[in-house]
């Protein structure tokens, strides 16, 4: 085993030049960035975010835990946790990693073995990804290390920085700089494996493909290449391939242990990973991890409470009014604070109003607001005929999210800046689920599925819809026939063809990703107009898209 540990090095640092302190850095965090070969800068999606790219935190709109265990030879495990937690703006990053040798070898001056001890290291991260717009992020983390190393014990401390940017759809692109700093061994200090690194991905149709160079500072060796695929063919079913050339030494492992590959499976908000890497002669290496991702507290209508107020009347009300009363004992506990607290809230200036609307006809649907800043947490009903209201909220960057009065009503999120003295109004345009994404529908020539010239407006229209808006997940493209157009067979056929059609071009011109479109098609069931009547006909022999999640 002795033996093992100075192979296990070399593999990951290298032979040449550029040898650093603390090289568990070197080793990426989580399976799924493993399988896809170690590119995940110019990605950076989930929790692990805070290792790859901090500024990736600012992407997450939900709550993201993550454990996972790797297992090396020579008995060497490393047990890692992440989470991501919204936070204003943008999101928090907490990172956990431990990593044990059992089994080292000790040998005396006179090379008289005495024992064997455990050698291990930790690191411990905090970081803020914030999300300036939707087309561009930036983020920062600091890492704590330590390393236990029976005659030593070394102290250290990391820096990371990072930006993302999404210059064109289904393009991101992202640079980081990771592990600035240094450890300290009996006061002596010893840089970290200080790297720049430059990624992107890009996600059409069922792929999602990633690409990235790493540069070691100071730049004494060639930059590694990594590069990775990762291949949905259903939803819940992720299956990736990988490949590096660093830093792992492939001049002495053999080029083909530069591959790496994985699966991802989801159930509900749950996840699991695994990805296989091999190391030559040394053997394959395994990791396992469990994911949860949680969207923002929503609330129920049935939980709606008024609006607080932190003016003088806030008590009179409660005394005098108990619904009242309840109301804010429920909102204090949402926001984290005590009706007693409320005179304590810091200066209010800002003012904020706004509607929850039907985004099919734009009427107005009532529901809840919540307004979360770094200080602040606030939520107000929205009624069903008028707008909300919030007064007093702090001058600061925030964000606002409205829910519908049901569960059916897709939730949307915004950003704001409030500054002081000013009144913001904000409207929010919700879909529901089964309603068709406006009232526009694609028709076609009687026995034909081609895309007429004057519905192409239309697919362009629904295209740009699905493009931005970031509230629809899935939709349903449903095709239709009217009842003269053969047997129920050939109608069911070409039902699905006029579906498919609708596809392909919201795909290729559009770059809207398959997996967010389901096909059906319905045949002559379910007519829009009677097909006694040639014009009624020619409504019927249509596609529609519906509003799935």
């Amino acid at each position: 085993m002795n033996l093992l540990i100075p192979a296990l090095a070399l593999c990951v640092t290298g032979s040449g030049p550029g040898n650093t302190a603390f090289p568990l850095l070197k080793v990426g965090q989580g399976p799924r960035a493993a399988a896809m070969g170690e590119s995940f800068t110019g990605l950076s999606d989930d929790a692990s975010a805070i290792y790859w790219n901090p500024a990736g935190l600012g992407q997450l709109t939900g709550y993201q835990f993550s454990l996972s265990h790797h297992e090396w030879f020579a008995d060497i495990k490393d047990e890692v946790a992440h989470i991501a937690l919204p936070a204003g703006p943008g999101a928090l990053g907490l990172g956990v990693v431990y990593s044990g040798e059992p089994g080292v070898l000790y040998w005396d001056p006179d090379l008289m073995q005495y024992e064997s001890f455990r050698s291990w290291s930790a690191t411990l991260s905090a970081g803020y990804g914030l999300g300036l717009s939707d087309k561009l992020g930036l983020g920062a983390a600091v890492t704590g290390l330590y390393q236990d190393l029976r005659l030593q014990q070394g102290y250290g401390c990391a820096l990371d920085i990072g930006a993302v940017g999404s210059p064109l759809q289904n393009l991101g692109v992202g640079m980081a700089a990771r592990h600035l700093g240094a450890m300290w061994f009996d006061g002596n200090a010893e840089l970290l494996p200080m790297e720049a690194a430059a990624g992107v991905s890009y996600a059409t149709g069922m792929f999602r493909v990633t690409m990235d160079a790493v540069l070691p500072v100071p730049f004494d060796r060639i930059p590694d290449f990594k590069t990775g695929v990762e291949f949905s063919p259903v939803r819940d079913l992720a299956l990736r391939l990988g490949y590096r050339t660093g830093p792992i030494d492939l001049s002495s492992l053999g080029y083909l242990y530069g591959l790496s590959a994985g699966i991802g499976i989801n159930v509900g908000s749950f996840g699991f990973d695994y990805a296989v890497v091999p190391y030559g002669d040394l053997g394959m290496t395994h990791r396992l991890g469990i994911r949860a991702a949680l969207p923002p507290a929503a609330h129920s209508q049935s939980s709606v409470v008024t609006q607080a107020r932190t003016d003088s009347h806030l008590n009179t009300n409660a005394a005098s009014e108990p619904a009242q009363e309840s109301g804010v004992e429920a909102l204090s506990a949402g926001a984290g604070r005590h009706p007693a607290e409320t005179s304590r809230l810091p200066e209010l200036t800002c003012g904020l109003t706004g509607g929850i609307y039907a985004a099919g006809d734009s009427q107005p649907t009532g529901g809840i607001a919540v307004l979360r800043s770094p200080s602040y947490s606030q939520q107000t009903v929205a009624p069903d005929q008028g707008t909300f209201e919030i007064s007093g909220v702090p001058a600061a960057a925030a964000v606002l999210a409205a829910h519908g009065p049901s569960e059916a009503y897709l939730p949307q999120t915004c950003t704001l800046q409030l500054r002081p003295g000013e009144t913001v109004r904000h409207d929010f345009y919700l879909w529901k689920k089964g309603d068709p994404l406006g009232p526009d529908i694609v028709n076609f020539a009687s026995n034909r599925s081609e895309i007429r010239d004057e519905d192409v407006p239309v697919l362009d229209r629904i295209g740009r819809i699905l493009g931005h808006d970031r509230s629809i997940g899935k939709v349903e493209l449903a095709g239709h026939t009217d009842s003269a157009e053969g047997d129920p067979q050939t109608k069911s056929e070409l039902s699905l063809a006029r579906a498919q059609a609708v596809q392909y071009y919201l795909v290729e011109k559009c770059g809207i990703a398959a997996e967010r479109l389901v096909l059906k098609g319905y045949g002559d069931e379910e007519p829009l107009r009677s097909n006694s009547r040639p014009s009624g006909r020619a409504w019927n022999r249509r596609a529609e898209v519906r509003i799935l999640e």
